[in-house]
């Protein structure tokens, strides 16, 4: 078989662009693998909000009782902003409703959930994480480096879906998940009906005040 000079001009050409390749992924993984060890250092910002997360939705767990409709324990955040939160039953799909000044108390911590969640998407945009996320699905490195990491954080922030050509993705605060505890909720209530209770023997001892004396006879 004979080869002209075109035939190893274009065995050249693609053998230069395999090594091209190969070298640019080798560095791409090479940079990945010092992104993660920096994002998983013990003081790394995304480590700490995102224990931070997890505190906060156990504060805010204090403020949710079981869902009425079928005793479920667990709810995702299906909407939110600094006023009110809409909540859903894992279970039984039902929705609850919690608002950051309620009728006789302050349930302050949904704020604070909002502006975490902010903080740890502004995190993951800066450094690329969703989008090096989204890439390594896409190519089917699911075991890569940043993939790992963001797996193993304790609350998930965004979401992905496949679509024929593409997949779609972005920030999600569905994706963070809590459970009902109650006790905040129950501390309420003590502490109204405590009041009511003040109020009414205060109310009691000023009627005794005005009471007429009987007469003697």
């Amino acid at each position: 078989m004979e080869y002209n000079s075109y035939d190893y001009g274009a065995f050249f050409f693609v053998g230069l662009i395999l090594v091209i390749i190969v070298v640019a992924g080798i560095t791409s993984s090479g940079q990945e693998r010092k992104k993660v060890e920096k994002l998983s250092q013990p003081n790394s910002r995304l480590k700490l909000k995102d224990k931070e997360m997890s505190s906060l939705l156990k504060e805010l767990s204090g403020w949710i009782n079981n869902c009425k409709k079928c005793s479920g324990n667990q709810y995702y955040i299906e909407e939110a902003n600094s006023l009110q939160f809409s909540l859903r039953c894992s279970h039984c799909n039902s929705k609850k409703t919690l608002k950051t000044n309620e009728a006789f108390h302050k349930i302050e911590v949904l704020e604070s959930i909002v502006s975490c969640f902010n903080e740890i998407i502004a995190i993951m945009n800066r450094d690329k994480i969703i989008q090096d996320y989204i890439l390594n699905i896409d190519f089917n490195k699911r075991n890569a480096p940043i993939n790992k990491y963001v797996d193993s954080l304790e609350n998930k922030y965004f979401s992905y879906k496949r679509l024929k050509k593409s997949i779609k993705y972005g920030q999600d605060i569905s994706q963070l998940r809590v459970f009902s505890e109650g006790s905040k909720l129950d501390e309420a209530l003590k502490r109204l009906e405590t009041k009511k209770v003040d109020g009414l023997e205060t109310k009691r001892g000023k009627n005794d005040l005005f009471k007429p004396f009987g007469s003697c006879s």
